[in-house]
């Protein structure tokens, strides 16, 4: 009697339970082609974490935005949809291609502007101005993924009165910047360097100041100073070193600063005014700076780089320096 015949069963074999990767079903549900491991690429498939993130970013439609890695897209069509322009740095050819074949022949294809490379040796100074930086930036990576550059357009401020001025801001960083301001020990501390800079150029006072202070002119009305107790987060830090934040960088060494009088009344230029009426008037500079600058009620940890920028153009403005 002969042997039944027995199919011999294989890893390789066709079936239900096929591995997507073998045989004819694996052709026809693999992906366009393999990621490359050894640039760390992993695809962000998630729709909801691509909203997320741009959600996050808070873009604007007239902003441009820099993604770093955008592989086929997923993210960047997103940005696409919000933002005026993309410049997507991506260094597998692969990638580029197929991102250039999902937004070719949409709006969105004027928008996109690709630069094929490694974002690491890229030269910054060559892409496009742009304001935001997105990146699904690979979790484990053995070479470094940020750089830290000098901006291409440095403001031209005293770095000494913006290192002085960020210091007095993010004492207390959840605090409105009102409160820190106004704070008795700041506004002594400005208040001294403000005499200081009288002394040393009483030209450089406005006649306006010297009418207030002699009591011929009228200050704008003080409203009460909004005393935040959102400290929470702050209160490990320490008390502000006021030795800290001394006269700015304007051509003198603190050696050559003159010692502040102690007296009732303080000469500045040709004339004899009230130490009170310094107070004061230093008192309505620094709300005058706040509200006109719109930061009374802001917190440091929540401004931009603009938001400082006006605030020591506005306290410059006024005759207060930091260093």
């Amino acid at each position: 009697m002969g042997k039944v015949a027995r199919t011999k069963h294989s890893r390789g074999a066709n079936g239900p339970y096929q591995k997507p990767d073998q045989g004819p079903l694996g052709k026809a549900t693999s992906a366009i082609f393999k990621f490359n491991t050894d640039l760390g690429q992993h695809i962000l498939k998630n729709g909801a974490i691509a909203d997320a993130i741009v959600d996050k970013a808070n873009i604007q439609q007239g902003q441009t935005v820099l993604e770093v890695g955008p592989g086929p897209g997923v993210l960047t069509n997103r940005i696409l949809a919000k933002a005026k322009k993309v410049v997507a740095v991506e260094v597998d050819p692969r990638m580029a291609a197929e991102l250039t074949k999902n937004v070719q022949g949409t709006p969105a294809e004027k928008k996109l502007q690709i630069v094929l490379g490694d974002f690491v040796k890229t030269d910054l100074s060559q892409l496009p101005p742009f304001q935001i930086c997105i990146s699904n930036t690979p979790y484990q990576v053995e070479s470094s993924v940020v750089r830290v550059e000098p901006k291409s357009d440095r403001p031209a401020i005293s770095w000494d009165e913006w290192d002085g001025m960020l210091r007095i801001c993010f004492v207390r960083k959840n605090k409105t910047l009102r409160a820190g301001f106004m704070g008795n020990k700041t506004r002594a501390m400005i208040e001294r360097n403000w005499i200081t800079f009288a002394t040393m150029y009483p030209e450089k006072v406005t006649q306006a100041d010297i009418d207030f202070m002699l009591g011929n002119g009228e200050p704008e009305p003080m409203e009460d100073v909004e005393m935040d107790t959102n400290n929470d987060a702050d209160d490990d830090v320490p008390e502000m070193d006021e030795d800290d934040i001394l006269m700015g960088d304007m051509g003198f060494e603190k050696k050559n600063v003159p010692e502040i009088p102690k007296g009732a009344l303080l000469t500045i230029g040709n004339n004899k005014v009230s130490r009170v009426m310094v107070t004061k008037l230093i008192q309505v500079k620094l709300q005058r700076i706040l509200d006109r600058t719109e930061l009374a009620n802001a917190r440091a940890q929540k401004c931009d780089e603009n938001d400082f920028l006006r605030l020591l153009h506005a306290c410059n403005k006024e005759g207060i320096h930091f260093s």
